[in-house]
């Protein structure tokens, strides 16, 4: 990796975004389904698919969202982007040992799908868009190796933090899910400010052909796959 790639402000500030970003993303996935599993008694199955709505608005919003960051460029969506997940992290912070779906889960993971499909495409756009074509797959790499870490050790620190780890009952479980959540929450509302900061309005972005981007596993190691290459907007420039 060639470190003078984080001599570029972009790059460097979009990086550190996305350690704070991932942490908030990938502990939230497994606090939320132990929550509900162990403190609520759900099943497995309903537990793990409770955040099922955000899937869905990343698949139906994610091409849009690139496309309307191509517009007015990135710095605007993720410094929003992260605020509206920061809400939906409060709002499935709410939920105790016998929640509704609808009442207590809906809101929260409507938001946070929402906060997703603001800044992740924009987020991997704005990285790859920081360095010139030859360094294209390793700006990728190096983001989503970072991506990677946050959620290692977001899943490593946070819940020993909240207590979880020695939480046996029920109450016990909620209490520690619900400052885990909280500490997610401020992981990722300081990536607003971030990002707000440290890019100009006028950041550059590199298109890709990929219709959706998935929150869970990282960026794509491979942004703009070898046999739509030519068809990106600057390769045609």
């Amino acid at each position: 990796m060639p470190p003078q790639l984080f001599a570029d402000r972009t790059f460097t500030t979009t990086n550190v975004a996305t350690f704070a970003l991932y942490s908030a993303i990938g502990v939230t996935f497994f606090l939320l389904a132990y929550q509900l599993q162990v403190a609520a008694g759900w099943s497995a199955l309903a537990s793990g698919s409770a955040l099922l709505p955000a899937t869905i608005l990343m698949l139906l919003g994610s091409a849009r969202s690139g496309a309307l960051a191509q517009r007015i460029g990135p710095r605007i969506q993720l410094t929003a982007g992260p605020l509206i997940l920061t809400a939906g992290l409060l709002a499935l912070s709410r939920i105790g040992t016998d929640p509704s779906w609808i009442r207590d889960v809906l809101p929260g993971a409507t938001l946070f799908g929402l906060g997703l499909v603001t800044f992740v495409a924009p987020l991997t756009a704005t990285v790859m868009g920081s360095v010139d074509a030859d360094h294209v797959s390793v700006a990728s790499g190096v983001n989503n190796a970072i991506a990677r870490t946050a959620t290692l050790t977001a899943l490593a620190v946070i819940p020993v933090v909240a207590g979880l780890t020695t939480a046996t009952d029920p109450e016990a479980v909620t209490a520690a899910y619900r400052t885990g959540l909280l500490i997610a929450a401020v992981c990722a509302a300081t990536a607003a400010p971030i990002a707000f900061v440290g890019l100009a309005p006028s950041a550059r972005l590199r298109t890709s052909p990929r219709r959706s981007y998935c929150p869970v596993d990282g960026p794509p190691v491979q942004p703009i796959p070898p046999m739509a290459a030519a068809t990106s907007v600057d390769d045609r420039r």
